[in-house]
């Protein structure tokens, strides 16, 4: 027998497996140790070397020689360490999510242990009894290159989104003394949104006329659109008398819609949020708790399509579904259905070429009343997207009639169902019983009444997540940018990020605050646009790069690429590109609204002018220094200059100025800086804000003055002793009253 020791990517996994084969399989005596996801993180840049604790864009480009791992779950690795010293085990399974985010997560872990223990690779589609039992008696060696090639792209791919991110978020945070995070897929995907909402902005609404026309057939034609209204009166004038269109043309035609494919995780997404208003991220979480209750397949899948060996075990897990019993009706109608048929899976169902690792997600067969409502609703989606591929496609009968009057065209659609086919199941649709009349060329159409309808053009929607998941599906259907260059490639990539990734993607830029949700729209947030303002027209912006690094991955992956010449790629062509950035730079720094002015009083950091307000570089900064310290640019109507900020962060007073408050008085006023970094007010011969003149002191001559609770004369406590109070039997005393007395 050979020990064996078994690691999941999570306990949910470890407890599947193990309920399905236990402690031995085959001449394996078996111990789970399920990991929590990623336990591990590349180092921070300090970690590497010391002068890159400090924010210094002189030490850009970072370029680690070595790239190093961290512990971040430090107990639980302890406990593997201790578990492989006290066994000698003959192997370890890597039993990882099946896919490169897997591979990364278990090799990390492994290279830390520092053993050179042999490693096999359980891969799973699904984590059903059957799947388990043939993957355990099929294990794969590292031997398997095509297995090596994803280690190695796995790895890579952290290593380029550490310099990409660490790099770019550096420099422009430096350059523009805001903390940014960029990206190489955060930040195309924020440029989209940013791109969308200036459309939005931009928009200009166009007005136009067209007649709606009622037959007596109930039948509405339209006219086309028109400027000017004018046009369109004379059009409902001439309609209105004689009361007919002259028919010119009819055609009846039959249209078909066939079944969609099955889901991929970007698909379910897509759904899930228009459907339910869930989150990408939460449809996945929910996907992946279904995934590891053994209800579906693998959900981390590009894939639409299946394999013939797949597609020739569907009925066998159709007939199984039989005992779920909240979709039981749609069930037995599809039963009923698909006997017709014999169960025959229409081929564009089934395409080699399109499954890599993982087919489109279906159900396994096996079925569970302990889902929450969420699972539940998700769970029902999947079995009915299912059960519709033994289904018909939608058969509807469709007419175009075309109405003519005065050489002016008004036009009818008409669509009909009349085969319910798969929409049955699915979209619950009901057949027509509605009949329309054949109408011939040259006869009239009698016309019951006409209005005249205003059309205005509006922008398009704000993004939801369905609508951005498709556009980082397929970035070509944004029309703001040119990518017809880089169709093919972000075609073969399957668009910016990859299904696993891009829910991580669209949570990031929420928790940073970059968009915001509102109604299931995207928003783009000011420190958003302040990010895609700042780094303009450069290439981190860029959907084709990140198109074109996945491209480079996936080669790498199918043994096209060698690991270490992309590696020598990027970091040359990142070393050329941040050396460019700062010279750039360098050459506008003198000029720029956010020169360095001083030293923050508070944290000792660069003080600069922000345009509207100066500020410490560490305020709101991702730097790990956070201060609040600021002063206004504008202070109660008196521009405060770079030449007051100076005198103040070297602790002196400024000139004497003007200043308007809210009450409307006015003044004049040094400023300074208190012991906490406040601003305060000093006033000539430490006098308070001046007081407004009410009238003459009836003692002594000078000016009557307006306290808080008294008036009183502006000599009081020196030569004169008038004071009066501003209540008197519980009536107030008006300014008007102390005047006229």
């Amino acid at each position: 027998m050979k020990n064996v020791l078994l690691i999941t990517e999570k306990p949910s996994v470890s407890r599947a497996i193990s309920q399905v084969i236990g402690s031995s399989f085959g001449d394996f005596n078996i111990t789970y140790k399920p990991l929590h996801g990623h336990i591990t993180c590349l180092y921070e840049p300090e970690k590497y070397k010391d002068s890159w604790k400090s924010w210094d864009i002189n030490e850009l480009p970072m370029i680690p020689s070595n790239f190093k791992y961290e512990i971040t779950d430090k107990k639980l690795f302890k406990e593997i360490k201790e578990l492989i010293k006290t066994n000698k085990f003959d192997f370890i399974i890597n039993a990882t999510d099946a896919g490169r985010e897997g591979e990364a997560i278990f090799w990390n872990v492994y290279d830390l242990l520092n053993i050179k223990t042999l490693v096999k690779r359980l891969w799973l589609k699904d984590i059903t009894d059957t799947s388990i039992k043939e993957a355990m008696d099929n294990l794969l060696d590292y031997t398997n290159q095509d297995l090596e090639n994803l280690k190695e792209s796995a790895l890579i791919r952290q290593e380029i989104d550490w310099l990409y991110g660490m790099n770019y978020s550096r420099f422009y945070s430096i350059s523009s003394y805001t903390g940014m995070a960029m990206g190489r897929v955060m930040t195309p995907v924020l440029k989209l949104i940013f791109n969308r909402d200036e459309e939005i902005k931009n928009f200009k609404s166009k007005k136009s006329y067209y007649l709606e026309v009622l037959s007596k057939s109930d039948m509405t034609y339209k006219s086309g659109n028109y400027e000017d209204k004018l046009d369109v009166e004379k059009m409902k004038a001439e309609i209105d008398k004689d009361k007919f269109l002259i028919c010119k043309e009819f055609q009846k035609n039959f249209e078909y819609t066939n079944p969609p494919l099955l889901p991929d995780l970007t698909d379910l997404q897509k759904e899930a949020n228009k459907m339910f208003k869930f989150s990408s991220k939460k449809t996945l979480d929910i996907l992946q708790a279904l995934y590891e209750k053994g209800l579906v397949s693998y959900p981390r899948t590009d894939s639409r399509y299946l394999t013939k060996a797949v597609a020739d075990t569907l009925k066998d897990t159709f007939i199984k579904l039989k005992s779920y019993k909240d979709t039981g009706a749609e069930w037995e109608r599809t039963n009923q259905l698909a006997l017709l048929s014999n169960f025959d899976i229409p081929k564009r169902f089934i395409n080699e070429g399109k499954v890599t690792d993982h087919h489109a997600i279906i159900p396994t067969g096996k079925t569970s009343s302990n889902l929450n409502s969420d699972e539940k609703l998700l769970y029902e989606y999947i079995l009915k997207r299912f059960f519709i591929i033994f289904l018909k496609p939608i058969k509807k009968e469709v007419y175009r009639i075309i109405g003519e009057k005065n050489k002016k065209e008004y036009k009818a659609n008409k669509s009909l169902v009349i085969e319910r086919g798969y929409g049955e199941i699915l979209l619950g649709l009901k057949e027509d019983r509605e009949v329309v009349k054949e109408i011939k060329v040259g006869e009239e159409i009698p016309i019951k009444s006409s209005k005249i309808k205003e059309s205005i053009t509006r922008p398009p929607s704000h993004y939801t997540e369905a609508s951005l998941l498709m556009v980082m599906q397929n970035p070509t259907l944004s029309m703001v940018e040119d990518l017809d260059q880089y169709k093919d490639i972000l075609k073969e990539v399957g668009g910016i990020g990859t299904p696993a990734t891009r829910a991580g993607i669209i949570e990031k830029l929420k928790k940073k605050k970059y968009i915001s949700i509102k109604n299931n729209y995207i928003y783009i947030s000011d420190l958003g646009q302040e990010i895609i303002l700042t780094s303009l027209n450069h290439k981190i912006q860029d959907i084709s790069l990140t198109g074109s690094l996945e491209s480079k991955l996936k080669e790498i992956e199918s043994g096209e690429l060698d690991p270490s010449v992309f590696r020598k790629e990027i970091v040359d062509s990142m070393s050329e590109d941040i050396n460019s950035l700062k010279e750039s730079t360098e050459k506008r720094v003198m000029n720029r609204s956010g020169a360095v002015i001083g030293t923050c009083p508070k944290c000792g950091g660069h003080v600069v002018n922000a345009k509207k307000f100066y500020k410490c570089e560490n305020y709101k900064s991702d730097s790990g220094i956070m201060c609040d310290f600021t002063l206004p640019g504008t202070l109660c109507h008196t521009d405060i200059e770079v030449e007051d900020v100076e005198r103040l962060l070297n602790g002196e007073e400024t000139e004497e100025k003007e200043f308007t408050w809210k009450s409307g008085k006015t003044g004049s006023a040094k400023l300074r800086l208190d012991d906490e970094g406040k601003l305060v007010f000093i006033f000539p011969e430490n006098k308070k804000l001046p007081k407004e003149e009410v009238g003459t002191c009836p003692k002594c001559g000078r000016k009557v003055i307006e306290g808080k609770n008294y008036y009183l004369c502006e000599g009081y406590k020196d030569s004169c002793d008038f004071i009066f109070g501003k209540t008197l039997c519980h009536s107030p005393i008006t300014k008007a009253d102390i005047k006229s007395s």
